[in-house]
């Protein structure tokens, strides 16, 4: 919370603006007043260092995990947490919140007409995963 809360101070509208890939050299993004914009995938500015890690932390990473095996742990973890909301995992793992047995107003309601969870309620869902090395 503290590292949000100087984020916001710093005048960032990004809590890890470290992770925003950096434009090439002469393309349109690198014209953009908003080094974001035109931004896809944030992840992958951290993927080398993930697999690096993954591989020393997991004697060669034999199963070949990747930042992708780690989204899939976050749901299926905070999936069968009854004190974790839908709507909560939704907002941390970055996928739209819809359950089969809505009704068409409701996926507007719960996607449309709704701020986001707080970093403080996400951050108390993280806290909940049991850590694995």
């Amino acid at each position: 919370m503290e590292h949000a809360a100087r984020m916001r101070a710093q005048g960032e509208t990004f809590l890890f603006p470290d992770v925003i890939p950096k434009p090439r050299t002469g393309s349109a993004r690198s014209l953009s007043p908003d080094p974001a914009e035109g931004v896809e995938k944030f992840g992958e500015s951290i993927d080398d260092m993930w697999r690096k890690a993954l591989k020393i932390a997991l004697n060669g990473n034999p199963r070949e995990l990747c930042m992708h095996s780690l989204r899939h742990y976050v749901n299926d973890t905070l999936l069968h947490d009854p004190d974790v909301l839908d709507v909560t995992r939704y907002d941390i793992t970055g996928h739209a919140f819809r359950r089969q047995d809505q009704r068409p107003h409701s996926q507007i309601n719960e996607q449309t007409y709704r701020d986001d969870v707080s970093v403080r309620i996400k951050a108390d869902a993280i806290e909940r995963l049991p850590r694995l090395f």
